[in-house]
């Protein structure tokens, strides 16, 4: 990891970290590209035939993982790589490279802080059964205080939902647990007491659940809650 100080900020960034990674993957004069991961396209266990030297792909997508670490866009794209280290294919390996491709059309990138308000805010979304094998969502979240991010993630979720209204709390619930985990550890370092929180996500049906409990806490049908997200739904309500 690299620092560099301005009167901008704070800049963290590894391009000294990326450079020898594509070096080392031979890759140095490679045509870069706009995205890490093709738009819309999915990745399963079926495609392409069996590498070669699985190795050589396991050691490829273990150092991406900590590329993540100052590059939080390439979060999604590195999580999908690492569902085929036990087999993985020629696919695979061509959608690691497309990793490595971004990264070196975008060398200069990094995490710039800066000071702000002491506002957490935080925006989450799931791609509902976007695994073919599995069917089971995956969801992502970016955590940011003030306009510094300061948590990220992509992971797949445990268990399959029955609609994208159930992915979205899990999403929802995963982030809430992280913005109540930066909110009780800033609470020690903020002695303002002005500190403030906002969890975002983008699925109509939970923005109308919201704005139903935000006249009351009782106005939809129990039963109903308990059919589709039990144990999200009531978390997010203790939560508020």
């Amino acid at each position: 990891m690299e620092v560099k100080r301005s009167k901008a900020g704070l800049f963290l960034h590894q391009t000294k970290y990326s450079l020898d990674l594509l070096q080392k993957c031979n890759m140095v004069g490679s045509k870069p590209c706009s995205s890490p991961c093709t738009p819309g396209a999915k990745l399963s266990i079926t495609d392409g035939e069996p590498v070669s030297n699985p190795t050589e792909y396991r050691s490829l997508v273990g150092a991406l993982q900590y590329l993540t670490w100052s590059r939080p866009e390439i979060a999604y794209a590195v999580n999908r790589v690492c569902q085929f280290m036990h087999s993985p294919t020629t696919v695979h390996l061509s959608s690691a490279k497309r990793i490595l491709r971004y990264i070196k059309g975008t060398l200069g990138h990094g995490i710039l802080f800066t000071k702000g308000l002491s506002a957490i805010s935080g925006y989450c979304d799931a791609d509902w059964a976007g695994d073919p094998d599995t069917r089971r969502s995956t969801s992502g979240f970016c955590l940011f205080f003030s306009n510094n991010p300061i948590s990220w993630s992509a992971k797949k979720q445990p268990t399959v939902s029955r609609s994208s209204t159930e992915d979205e709390y899990k999403c929802l619930v995963s982030t809430a647990v992280e913005v109540l985990w930066a909110v009780f550890t800033l609470m020690y370092t903020d002695s303002s007491g002005q500190l403030t929180c906002e969890v975002s996500c983008f699925d109509w049906f939970c923005l109308l659940i919201q704005a139903v409990l935000s006249v009351s806490d009782t106005a939809l049908p129990m039963c109903f809650i308990s059919f589709l997200f039990n144990k999200e739904f009531h978390f997010l309500i203790s939560s508020k």
